[in-house]
């Protein structure tokens, strides 16, 4: 009877591992996809503040010859144009009032908006690409909303490094985890890890059908951890279209082949050093 109950036993036990390791690495892919998200947001904030470049009144093809420069400009994403016909539409719309009938003529100038790219981002860029654009005879004034960058710069950084911290933090209960859980896997097979030893089985033959049944279950656990994450995800961008999953398959693609290499090396390290614990230990140490 005992013999039966035995495997049975076991294979919960290596069940329960799977499960175990799953949780752990769906919570690590979720930490990973909601940085990821939240590096989008934060690129789209930084990219959303402009330069505003008035202009003098000029012909088209000066306009654009202009916008060219202003576009090999160091750390400049998008150069838009916005006539002063357009913005005083917008104006109109905005303040809901036609305030070109009551003054008689139209105030607003020419303008470009300029936008930074995000990994260049900061008040320093901001004014020096300010000041070389007011450099030019065809510039009136140059402007952005400087108290916004530099709030919106210090709190981005201030994020950054709590999402770092808690990375690094659940990280380390990831390890700690996954080793615990195949450590009391491996429990239960302590008499028979020592048995094979004892009738003269060499260390590595024993070692080995436990590195790769590791293996496995860490590739198994990634596995189904990555295919819950892509039912979340999928349910997510379905539902708030929030998310544009397709420009974003190799982001994914390297979280989820991540969390099979985290499983697979977290179980290998674990297994390796839990039998060879057992292997060490004496006879009447493991009762």
């Amino acid at each position: 009877m005992e013999t039966q109950s035995k495997p049975a036993r076991n294979k919960i036990s290596y069940w329960n591992s799977v499960f175990s390791i799953t949780t752990v690495l769906f919570l690590t892919g979720f930490l990973g996809i909601f940085i990821w998200i939240a590096k989008n947001t934060s690129d789209a904030l930084k990219e959303s503040v402009y330069i505003q470049v008035e202009m003098v009144d000029t012909t088209q093809s000066t306009y654009d010859n202009f916008k060219a420069e202003l576009e090999n400009l160091n750390g400049v994403k998008q150069v838009k144009f916005v006539s002063k016909d357009i913005a005083a539409a917008k104006l109109k719309k905005e303040i809901n009032d036609d305030f070109i009938n009551v003054i008689g003529y139209n105030p607003l100038f020419n303008s470009f908006e300029v936008n930074i790219k995000s990994e260049k981002f900061n008040p320093e860029v901001l004014e020096s690409t300010k000041n070389t654009i007011l450099k030019s005879s065809l510039v009136k004034d140059a402007t952005y909303p400087k108290v916004i960058s530099k709030t919106l710069n210090k709190n981005l950084r201030k994020i950054t490094l709590i999402l770092g911290a808690i990375t690094l933090f659940l990280l380390i209960i990831a390890v700690v985890l996954i080793d615990s859980t195949i450590r009391l896997a491996m429990f239960s097979d302590r008499f028979l890890i020592k048995s094979m030893q004892l009738v003269g089985a060499t260390r590595w033959f024993i070692i080995r059908p436990y590195i790769w049944r590791g293996i496995l279950n860490g590739i198994l656990s990634a596995l189904i951890a990555s295919g819950l994450l892509v039912l979340i995800l999928y349910l997510f961008d379905k539902y708030t279209q929030l998310l544009e999953l397709q420009k974003e398959i190799k982001y994914l693609s390297i979280i989820f082949f991540g969390l099979i290499l985290l499983g697979v090396i977290l179980s290998f390290i674990s297994t390796f050093f839990a039998v060879n614990k057992y292997l060490r230990m004496k006879l009447d140490s493991l009762y």
